[in-house]
């Protein structure tokens, strides 16, 4: 997660994609209020909210998700001031127990390729193209030489072997 500063006349969230392919094209501005809510492609909901439970974050964001519209979900608490390096023990801890732990990040193949329509994605053994949070085309890839020609084929990614 990035806060990003002087790309709109507040400071904006990023991440790529709070788990769900296909959110990390939406932009949250940091705004608070009800007029401050903003809606991805899929019609789920985020609001910033104030949070004064710790001195340590002031801020919370919060998921609504289409489907299950009646619990908000807390998605990250921070301090709208933080001004972190990456080699911040913080930071640094965070990436790590993500990268190291998370079985989303480390325990499967995965690449995600955002476009204006949806998203496509690269599995274990198949390539899915989603629009508007619906699978339109599935293609299953049955064996590693298909599942690098599509890695190259949708992605312009190249491995050699010592890459794998």
């Amino acid at each position: 997660v990035i806060l990003v500063e002087d790309l709109i006349d507040v400071p904006v969230l990023v991440d790529v994609g709070f788990g769900t392919p296909g959110v990390c094209n939406v932009l949250l501005p940091v705004k608070f209020g009800v007029d401050a809510t903003k809606e991805d492609l899929h019609g789920d909901k985020f609001e910033f909210r104030r949070d004064d439970r710790t001195d340590r974050f002031d801020t919370a964001l919060y998921r609504t998700r289409i489907d299950n519209p009646e619990v908000e979900e807390p998605m990250y608490r921070f301090s709208i001031t933080d001004d972190l390096e990456n080699t911040a023990s913080e930071f640094q801890e965070g990436l790590d127990r993500v990268l190291t732990t998370s079985p989303t990040f480390n325990g499967k193949r995965l690449c995600v390729l955002s476009d204006s329509r949806g998203h496509i994605t690269l599995g274990r053994d198949y390539v899915k193209w989603v629009e508007k949070g619906v699978a339109v085309r599935r293609i299953e890839l049955p064996d590693e030489t298909a599942w690098r020609a599509a890695l190259l084929e949708h992605f312009g990614i190249f491995l050699t072997p010592e890459e794998c």
